[in-house]
C-alpha cells in the first residue's frame, strides 16, 4: 500500500467494505430455499468491491530512479 497514491487507499477501504457488506447480506438471506432473485442487492455489492479494488492495483506510482 505504500505505492498507492491517497485516493488509491480510499478505493481499497471503500472496496472492503462493500465487499463485506454484500458477504454479510449474502450469508444473512440464505434461507431453506434459494433464490437468485433474493441475492441480486448482496452480489452487486460483492462485485462492486471486487472492481474496486481490481482497478487500484493500476494506480500504483512509479519510481523515479
Amino acid at each position: 500500500m505504500r505505492n498507492l497514491p491517497l485516493y488509491g487507499k480510499v478505493n481499497i477501504i471503500i472496496a472492503a467494505v462493500f465487499m463485506i457488506t454484500g458477504i454479510l447480506l449474502f450469508i444473512q438471506r440464505l434461507g431453506a430455499v434459494f433464490e437468485w432473485r433474493d441475492q441480486y442487492l448482496s452480489l452487486s455489492f460483492i462485485f462492486l468491491g471486487s472492481a474496486l479494488f481490481l482497478s487500484t492495483i493500476r494506480l500504483k506510482k512509479k519510481k523515479n530512479s
